[in-house]
């Protein structure tokens, strides 16, 4: 199931995940505590986690316990600490979620994955403007920038650039914060007309 729903965007995810996500914690934590646990298993681990966040109840156990119980790829590590990273973040735990973070950051440098590290970089910025460190905020999304389109990730490249508005928003460079939050526009549209591709229109 976890599968199938990974991405909220899902058809029919949330009419079922949010019904289910007692019965899936379940499963997946019965699966770690009894030696099952497998890279598939923490895959749906990952998915779990996020969408339990989504909902707005992040629970970190099962990904801690994904992270506890098996021995990836660098790159589904990295995902994981990505992930348990963004609950420490909700919750307002930034040493820890800057610690996850910055795990993240080396398993998927570890992997080659230009899209992981940018997104988890990206994240740092958030976990610095969160603190009020404006200067580590911009110096993160503009490298998260770099990477993103690097990679032509266009997507996560919006998203750093509308978080690099922030950052001028909240320096009162409302110019500089305007240009910023336009071009993401343009981007998210532009991401949306190539995930959906011609055909699909």
């Amino acid at each position: 199931m976890m599968g199938q729903f990974q991405y909220y965007s899902a058809p029919g995810g949330h009419g079922i995940i949010p019904g289910e996500l007692g019965n899936i914690w379940t499963v997946l934590r019965r699966a770690w505590k009894t030696g099952k646990g497998n890279t598939t298993i923490a895959q749906a681990s990952i998915s779990f986690t996020e969408w339990s966040r989504y909902l707005g109840n992040p629970v970190e156990e099962v990904i801690s316990l994904a992270i506890e119980g098996v021995t990836g790829p660098p790159e589904l590590m990295g995902n994981c600490q990505h992930v348990l990273g963004g609950v420490y973040h909700w919750r307002g735990r930034l040493d820890d979620a800057e610690a996850s973070f910055e795990h993240a950051v080396q398993l998927h440098r570890q992997a080659h994955n230009v899209i992981g590290e940018a997104n988890a970089i990206k994240s740092l910025g958030d976990v610095s403007f969160r603190r009020g460190q404006l200067d580590d905020a911009e110096a993160s999304f503009e490298r998260a920038i770099q990477l993103h389109q690097q990679a032509h990730d266009v997507l996560g490249e919006a998203n750093a650039i509308q978080s690099l508005g922030g950052v001028s928003f909240r320096r009162g460079r409302l110019d500089d914060a305007e240009a910023s939050f336009e071009h993401a526009v343009q981007l998210h549209r532009q991401a949306h007309n190539v995930q959906i591709g011609p055909t699909d229109i």
